[in-house]
């Protein structure tokens, strides 16, 4: 499979013109942000083996994939509030599939659970989270209080963007990055990823495909949305772990 010339060819190129939300602070070795700009562009054009093997549920070997980097779904556009939309950290789709990818080392899955989110004094922020909510499980948000928020605004808007492009499938694909080794920090040697940290982000994944009914199919989890009934888009999720 291959990766369309979009501009951004290495990792210094992904710097340049898609640098992440935090800067250089979030530009470093083991981070999410510099591990996932080297892992996609390393054998440019030509699409990392793993992703490839998961795509080939979807479309054939000899596949074309468009993509951007740091990406941004418009949730205002399909009526889910004002302000920033949500920010994809790769996002690659052709006419098969969709895919939403968020990179992670041990960074937490986002600070607020939909029970943390929902204490907002913003109106604005409080519609958005029971629109997104109605399209994932066509409930109330009180109803799903343990969901991780950052996991269901990273679904919808990967629905969302497969509707945009009248695609039938959407795959949200967690990357996890455990780089071996240690770094120096003000003389302190530290590792560069926190095993229990990565145990606790998977336990929030268990708790999205647990609440959102998700079932094994194909080495992923097919997940039944409100928003996929109405639509036909299939939704799917599927994590990997890469050592850099």
């Amino acid at each position: 499979m291959i990766l369309k010339n979009n501009g951004i060819t290495n990792s210094a190129l992904w710097k340049k013109n898609a640098p992440p939300m935090g800067g250089d602070k979030q530009w470093k070795a083991g981070r999410s942000a510099k591990e996932l700009a080297e892992y996609i562009t390393n054998n440019f054009p030509d699409m990392p083996k793993d992703i490839e093997d998961i795509l080939l549920n979807f479309t054939n070997k000899n596949a074309e994939f468009d993509w951007s980097a740091e990406y941004v779904t418009n949730l205002t556009s399909f009526g889910l509030g004002r302000g920033e939309g949500r920010n994809h950290d790769a996002f690659l789709w052709n006419s098969d599939v969709v895919v939403g990818i968020e990179g992670k080392a041990d960074e937490p899955l986002g600070s607020e659970r939909i029970r943390d989110a929902l204490k907002t004094e913003s109106s604005n922020k409080l519609h958005r989270i029971q629109g997104m909510i109605e399209m994932m499980f066509g409930g109330k948000p009180e109803a799903h209080a343990d969901i991780k928020y950052q996991l269901v605004t990273a679904s919808v808007a990967t629905l969302l963007e497969a509707t945009k492009r009248n695609v039938k499938n959407a795959l949200l694909l967690v990357i996890v990055f455990k780089k071996p080794g240690y770094y120096i920090e003000n003389g302190v040697k530290k590792t560069y990823y926190s095993e229990k940290k990565i145990q606790s982000n998977n336990k929030d994944i268990e708790v999205f495909l647990k609440e959102t009914r998700a079932t094994k199919q194909d080495g992923m989890y097919l997940i039944p949305t409100a928003y996929g009934n109405e639509t036909g888009i299939n939704l799917y999720f599927k994590k990997i772990e890469i050592i850099p």
